[in-house]
C-alpha cells in the first residue's frame, strides 16, 4: 500500500520554565512541509529494526535535499520517530523510516498544531 500525502519533518526544542518544578515547554525549531509517499516498511527493514527492539511502521520517500537530521515526521494525525535512513534506487531521494513515537502528553502534537494553525 503506498500513498501520497502531505507530511512535515520536524524539529523540536525543549525550553525549561525559570522557577518551575522542573517544567519544560516545547516549541518547533524547524518544520518542513511537502508531499511524500508514504508506504508499509519493508519485511527485511522491519526485521532488521526488530532485532534492536524498534518497531517499525511505515518507509516515506523524500527529496534528499529536503532532510537535514529532522527527528520527528507528522501526518494523519500522528508523530512518527525517524528510526533510520534508506537508500533508493535515485541518488536525488532518500527513505525515513518510522516508528510511532509515544507522545503520552500529547505536547509535540500539539506543538506542530500550533505551528500548522499558525501558518
Amino acid at each position: 500500500m503506498q500513498t501520497r500525502q502531505e507530511i512535515y519533518i520536524v524539529d523540536i526544542e525543549l525550553n525549561y520554565i525559570p522557577n518551575s518544578a522542573g517544567e519544560s515547554k516545547i516549541s518547533i525549531s524547524n518544520i518542513k512541509s511537502f508531499m511524500a509517499d508514504i508506504q508499509l516498511v519493508g519485511q527485511s527493514t522491519f526485521w532488521t529494526a526488530r532485532a534492536s527492539n524498534i518497531i517499525l511502521e511505515y518507509t516515506v520517500k523524500i527529496r534528499s535535499m529536503f532532510f537535514n537530521n529532522e527527528k520527528y515526521c507528522f501526518f494523519g494525525k500522528k508523530v512518527y520517530k525517524i528510526e533510520s535512513l534508506g537508500k533508493t534506487d535515485d541518488a536525488n531521494f532518500i527513505l525515513l523510516n518510522l516508528s510511532t513515537y509515544e507522545d503520552s502528553d500529547n505536547s509535540i502534537k500539539d506543538a506542530i498544531g500550533a505551528w500548522i494553525n499558525a501558518n
